[in-house]
């Protein structure tokens, strides 16, 4: 499979992990399946900004952890 979005999906998952926000909670907010949450946090399809935007509200985090999240290149 092509990679078309490089995210560090480790690092998402601790923020999440350390605020108690499940996966489930994601997927609710954004209207979408675990599958499709699992696709883009392994880069299959892209988090679109607003997307991005939410998370990033949902888990308070700095801009250094967003971009060491989501802009890791």
């Amino acid at each position: 499979m092509l990679k078309t979005q490089n995210i560090d999906s480790a690092k998402l998952f601790k923020a999440m992990e350390k605020k108690g926000i499940k996966t489930s909670k994601f997927c609710e907010v954004f209207g979408i399946s675990r599958q499709a949450f699992w696709k883009k946090c392994k880069g299959i399809t892209q988090f679109r900004m607003p997307e991005v935007y939410v998370m990033c509200d949902l888990l308070n985090l700095s801009d250094e952890e967003k971009v060491e999240i989501f802009f890791p290149d």
